[in-house]
């Protein structure tokens, strides 16, 4: 069969659980039946989740010698990402689960004496960037990603500073209203007559699942 998607939220926050979770009939059946797990913002993922992802997964295809069950998976990432911000007291907390580096996923449990388990771990490295195409921008973001920046890296990021966003650019903002926001300013500048198209949701949704959709579901443009 096709590989099945089993999705975790990276973004979710807490503490580690001592017990597997429990997936609805449909979601255990995915699990199961699934060859390849991908879990992307890897770098983002704490120890204690990984080792929680593969005690579910063990759990629910019933093999327990392996990692994730036996599954195949694939971390992706970017070794040089910020560590998730965390609340509270959840940083100390995590300390005292005793892991070498809580907030790297390679530290987990579950990836320890994989030789012994009969595993193996294979690190592919991409080389071609695609988002910064100007040659000398990708290099002086490479060197902001892993903390090597210079005084010229400085001054040549603030010769980009400006008092007003320019006309016709694309504007980048890490907070979902103010994109919500910029669209809004943008649709009313236009002249034609509003459409609204409304989502069709199929299958089970809770309530905290519909706050997070990607989109709402009324979605109003204009030709």
């Amino acid at each position: 069969k096709d590989p099945a998607a089993a999705r975790w939220n990276n973004t979710k926050r807490g503490l580690p659980k001592s017990d597997p979770f429990r997936f609805s009939p449909i979601k255990a059946e995915a699990i199961r039946v699934a060859t390849h797990l991908l879990i992307d913002e890897a770098f983002r993922q704490s120890c204690w989740s990984t080792d929680f992802i593969s005690k579910t997964c063990q759990q629910e295809r019933n093999c327990y010698s392996k990692p994730f069950g036996g599954l195949k998976v694939i971390f992706v990432g970017d070794d040089g990402q910020g560590q998730p911000i965390l609340k509270g007291n959840d940083r100390e907390e995590l300390r005292q689960w005793d892991y070498e580096d809580p907030y790297d996923f390679r530290s987990a449990r579950c990836l320890e004496d994989l030789e012994d388990k009969g595993v193996s771990m294979i690190q592919h490295d991409l080389s071609k960037v695609f988002r910064q195409t100007e040659g000398y921008d990708s290099m002086v973001l490479s060197r902001f990603r892993t903390g090597t920046e210079t005084e010229a890296d400085l001054d040549y990021l603030n010769t980009r500073v400006v008092s007003h966003v320019p006309s016709g650019v694309t504007v980048i903002t890490p907070r979902l209203y103010k994109v919500a926001q910029h669209n809004d300013l943008g649709i009313e500048r236009l002249r034609g007559e509003p459409i609204t198209f409304t989502a069709k949701k199929k299958g089970c949704f809770v309530k905290w699942e519909e706050k997070r959709l990607p989109f709402p579901t009324e979605l109003t443009l204009k030709p």
